[in-house]
């Protein structure tokens, strides 16, 4: 039987860069995935599998042992943090496991968590972040300072039938500190950490029974979201000794076997500080490969009982570029505040002349392999019509703010003249029922009890109250909201108000999609400022001051419409 690989999780962008690497060698591939995948587009795929949802342990290493029985497979890829979890629940001595090249349990087990990885990192005099762990509401203490950094210990956990993933939050302020863990802590414990300022940093490793025989280093350039994420754009470098030594200390420490990506965070005048140990290939694998170090090429080594080689030499530095993803990027890196030290922007004209290296053989793109057409032909197609979106949503909300404020003169001119002069009833509206739209209705009544005035939101839940906070911010502003319960808005309210005020754009699509023949007589709250403007800000997320400031933009728009339909 000719020698095969199995590599899982085909939408994966791993999972593409090894098949077209083993590929090129004239090795035979295997795809799995749940549906179709990019994978599967391959001229370098075999065969293709749908995969079991790792979510189910014993169903996934049922099948995955039935197919690995039947396929010859000398190394098999799990090229997510699913399929890694769900190849745990196998017997490692068994052959499916020693095709993965994987570590024992125990050192996949303290990778996998960001706590245990803290803990391990602390103890060998590695550097870190400051960080507690929080484990429930009860033993949340609201941060001495921000930013900080919340992060959910595992970034995978099993929710009802399915494994969900988990990203760490930067937060500036106590509402988003507030709002994440409400997110995070129903589901695992959460690590908050030290903001560390700088970009990501990673140190790649091959591994062979505790031994390390390949090293490489890249840099992120770009990352997604702009707080620090993914990399759309990074570069080969030198292994730094300090982070080497760093990164050698903890894969010794555990005995690893097979590949790993320590990632650190920082600079060099400030220096860098460990984030975590991630087990399995990684996004950006299409740096080393290109570069010069074939990590899914050592591992089919390996898998095979045979020697991968001494450290490849490599190119620095060299770039690669995750195309569809950098073209977001490039969205986020025009829209953002450059001042905003908190977001790794570049300079705008800067980010787009780097294209240029690709001209000059110093830059290639991901999963671009000349003799693969089917696959980055998919690339461009996505990355294109990605540009074009981006193209129509820019000039989209450049002109809206007009088309909004010319929307809300008619609107007003038609509700008056439909009503015959007589506006009384009015519907607030905004997402959740229990912040903008109740504050607004109340206050409305008050100054005007003829009104017949009423608010509802888009939240399926309803009968809930106002958080304590922001009742105790209206209470000092003049308006009781204790006795306010959300409701859900539907056709019957809708049909009944005269005019309808919407809190935000957002609302505003909402609205537009559930109850399109309306839109006739709806409008924005804050067009009604003195200084008008189409969004009130939700203030259920934001800090005291910034929530009062948005109450009060409630309540001062609120009078003029008052004022106005009582005119």
């Amino acid at each position: 039987m000719t020698p095969a690989a199995l590599v899982l999780d085909g939408h994966s962008r791993a999972a593409v860069e090894t098949l077209q690497s083993l590929g090129r060698r004239g090795i035979a591939v295997d795809v799995s995935a749940e549906g179709d995948c990019i994978g599967w587009k391959s001229r370098y795929c075999r065969r293709r599998f749908r995969q079991v949802n790792a979510s189910d342990a014993p169903a996934f290493a049922s099948w995955l042992q039935a197919l690995f029985a039947s396929g010859g497979y000398e190394l098999l890829v799990p090229s997510t943090e699913l399929s890694l979890r769900g190849l745990l629940a196998l017997p490692e001595p068994s052959a499916v496991r020693r095709a993965a090249v994987l570590s024992p349990n125990g050192a996949l087990e303290v990778a996998l968590s960001k706590q245990a990885t803290w803990e391990l990192a602390r103890s060998l005099g590695v550097p870190v972040p400051e960080s507690r762990l929080i484990t429930s509401h009860e033993d949340a203490k609201e941060p001495a300072r921000y930013p900080v950094v919340l992060k959910p210990v595992t970034s995978v956990v099993a929710q009802e039938d399915r494994l969900i993933g988990l990203t760490a939050k930067v937060v500036t302020t106590l509402g988003e500190w507030r709002t994440a863990l409400e997110r995070f802590l129903p589901l695992c414990a959460v690590q908050e950490q030290a903001h560390v300022a700088g970009r990501g940093v990673g140190v790649e490793c091959l591994y062979r029974t505790g031994e390390r025989i390949w090293a490489f280093q890249h840099e992120r350039l770009h990352e997604l979201p702009l707080t620090g994420g993914g990399s759309s754009y990074r570069r080969s470098a030198p292994v730094r000794d300090d982070l080497l030594r760093a990164a050698t200390l903890l894969l010794d420490r555990l005995a690893w076997h097979g590949v790993a990506m320590v990632e650190f965070r920082g600079s060099a005048d400030r220096g860098f500080h460990l984030m975590e140990i991630n087990p399995r290939l990684w996004g950006s694998l299409a740096l080393p490969i290109d570069a010069g170090v074939d990590f899914p090429h050592g591992l089919w080594h390996l898998a095979r009982g045979r020697d991968p080689g001494p450290q490849p030499v490599y190119r620095t530095p060299y770039y690669t570029r995750n195309l569809e993803m950098d073209v977001d990027w490039l969205k986020e890196n025009v829209r953002a505040d450059h001042a905003d030290p908190l977001l790794l922007t570049s300079p705008r004209l800067r980010s787009l002349l780097e294209y240029g290296r690709v001209l000059l053989g110093m830059e290639s793109w991901d999963h671009f392999d000349p003799r693969d057409w089917r696959v980055w032909t998919h690339i461009l197609a996505g990355a294109f019509a990605s540009a074009w979106r981006t193209a129509k949503s820019v000039a989209g909300r450049a002109a809206r703010p007009l088309l909004l404020s010319s929307h809300h003169r008619r609107v007003l001119a038609r509700v008056r003249r439909d009503a015959g002069g007589e506006v009384r009833r009015l519907l607030f509206v905004c997402y959740g029922n229990i912040c903008r739209s109740p504050l607004a209705a109340m206050h409305a009544n008050t100054l005007s009890p003829e009104l017949e005035v009423t608010s509802a939101g888009f939240h399926d839940t309803v009968d809930r109250v106002a958080p304590k906070r922001y009742r105790d911010i209206a209470a000092e502003l003049g308006v009781d909201l204790s006795a306010c319960r959300s409701r859900r808005i539907d056709a019957g309210l809708v049909q009944s108000a005269q005019l309808i005020v919407l809190a935000d754009l957002d609302n505003l699509d909402r609205f537009e999609r559930e109850f399109p023949d309306a839109l006739a007589k709806t409008t924005l709250l804050g067009f009604f400022l003195p200084e008008p403007r189409p969004v009130i800000e939700d203030p259920y997320p934001l800090d005291a001051p910034e929530a009062r400031a948005a109450a009060q933009k409630v309540l001062a728009a609120t009078q003029r419409l008052v004022a106005w339909a009582r005119s």
